[in-house]
Formats: structure tokens, C-alpha cells, sequence
């Protein structure tokens, strides 16, 4: 025999937070709050509306030219060694402990390993790579501080740094994103180069919010505009997207619909 129904109290072993008889439900704040008030450590498959949610994991930032030291000059001339800047991007520190970082060298002829060698100067023959803190000290690098790094190639290379030649520096920190720098030394080498910045693999960064414009009506937006930054250093001309991009550079509008 069952009965198809009970009273609340004959039942045994009820919860303490259901003996009120009353199913509570978390108000709207709560939830928030629940979100809001510590990280959550979501799975590596989570999405956001089919797409996948990117980590945010500390990285550097380039700030500077990257420069090229020559050891001989002219239309046929070599660099032996490259300098840059870097800081982070945001509040997350970055070890540049010698242990925990990889640097490499790339072009079409070769890719090295550059060990670290506190002997290293621009100008000298010692290579490897080496971080003097410009501002703040190091191992690691926190917000704000300023490091430059050298790269000497003397040595390294089975083809040396020539003109006119496409290159590719990876900056690699334990638990970090890796910087990417890809340059392309001048067509004629002199005792200190500035590297042109290469276009085609610029990223932009949006620096404002984005301002919906109505001329024709208030019930349709007519257009959209918004600020972006070369977001790998100041070296980025001041043009329009179809000056340096030219036909390269597409804008794609996507809403729901």
C-alpha cells in the first residue's frame, strides 16, 4: 500500500533548511555576490556563446623600437646585436629569472636558442641575452617597471644578420604568454639601426568605448566609432586603417541576427 500523498510532518531526516516548509531561492543580489566576489576557476573547454573563453595569463608589452647594432656597416653590412624595451601588460609580474625564460632568434636561414650571459653588451662579441631594469629591479618584472633587453648574436648564427632580412625575436617567460617581435633590418646598415615595424602583423588594442551615432533617426544607429592603439609599442605611424593596412585591413560588424 502507498499514499499518493503525505503531510510535511510525517516525514523523518529533513534537511534543517527545509523544516520551515519553505523552499528559498537565492535573490538576484546574492548570486552576483556569489560571482562577484572571488576568481573562478572555470574549465579550459568553457565557452561564451560557442566561443571559447581566452586565459588571461601575465605577458610582456613592447614600449620601444627595437634597435640593431652593427658589426659592419654599408649595403652589405651585418648586425651583431638587437636592444628593446618591454614592461608588462597589466598587474601580473613576470619572472625574468635565468632559469625560467627562453629567448630565440629566427629568420629564413636559421632559428638559435640565446642563452642568458650577464657579459653582454651591445657592442661587444659576448652573446646572449641580458634585462638591465631601466626602472624598478629585477628578477621580476612588476607594473610599471622597465626593462631592456640585448640579444648578441655574435657567433650564433650560421648566416649572419645581413639587410634588408626578416627576422623574428621570441621572448618565451615561464607562466607567462610569449612576446613575438618580427622586424626587418634596413637596406643599408649603419652603426645603430631602428628597426621598421612590420605592418601586416600589427595588433590593435581598443582604447575607448565604442559611441553609437544616429543622424537620420532615433530609432536606428548609423554608425559606430571607437579609438584603437598599436598595442606592441609606440613605432605605429599615425594613419588611417586604409593608409598602412590598404586593402589588408577588413572590418567585419556581427550581431546577433
Amino acid at each position: 500500500m502507498y499514499a499518493s500523498a503525505v503531510p510535511w510532518t510525517g516525514l523523518t531526516e529533513v534537511p534543517s533548511g527545509f523544516a520551515d516548509g519553505t523552499d528559498e531561492k537565492l535573490t538576484e543580489a546574492e548570486v552576483e555576490t556569489f560571482v562577484t566576489n572571488d576568481p573562478l576557476d572555470l574549465a579550459s573547454s568553457t565557452t561564451l556563446r560557442g566561443t571559447g573563453i581566452a586565459s588571461q595569463s601575465p605577458s610582456l608589452k613592447l614600449i620601444s623600437t627595437v634597435k640593431g647594432y652593427a658589426s659592419t656597416t654599408g649595403s652589405a653590412g651585418r648586425l651583431k646585436s638587437l636592444t628593446l624595451q618591454v614592461m608588462t601588460r597589466g598587474q601580473e609580474a613576470v619572472s625574468l629569472e635565468t632559469s625560467t625564460i627562453a629567448v630565440t632568434y629566427q629568420d629564413d636561414n636559421q632559428k638559435v636558442s640565446v642563452a642568458q650571459s650577464a657579459g653582454a653588451t651591445p657592442k661587444n662579441s659576448t652573446a646572449g641575452w641580458f634585462a638591465t631594469y631601466l626602472v624598478g629591479s629585477g628578477p621580476v618584472l612588476d607594473q610599471d617597471e622597465v626593462v631592456e633587453i640585448l640579444v648578441n648574436l655574435t657567433g650564433l648564427l650560421s648566416v649572419e644578420l645581413t639587410t634588408s632580412t626578416s627576422f623574428r625575436i621570441e621572448i618565451r617567460p615561464q607562466g607567462a604568454a610569449p612576446l613575438v617581435i618580427e622586424r626587418k633590418t634596413p637596406g643599408e646598415i649603419t652603426s645603430v639601426n631602428t628597426m621598421p615595424f612590420v605592418l601586416e602583423t600589427a595588433p590593435l588594442e581598443l582604447t575607448s568605448e565604442a559611441t553609437a551615432h544616429a543622424t537620420s533617426s532615433l530609432t536606428f544607429i548609423d554608425y559606430l566609432t571607437f579609438n584603437v592603439s598599436n598595442s606592441s609599442g609606440p613605432e605605429l605611424p599615425s594613419h588611417s586603417l586604409s593608409a598602412p593596412f590598404g586593402i589588408d585591413a577588413f572590418v567585419t560588424y556581427i550581431d546577433e541576427n
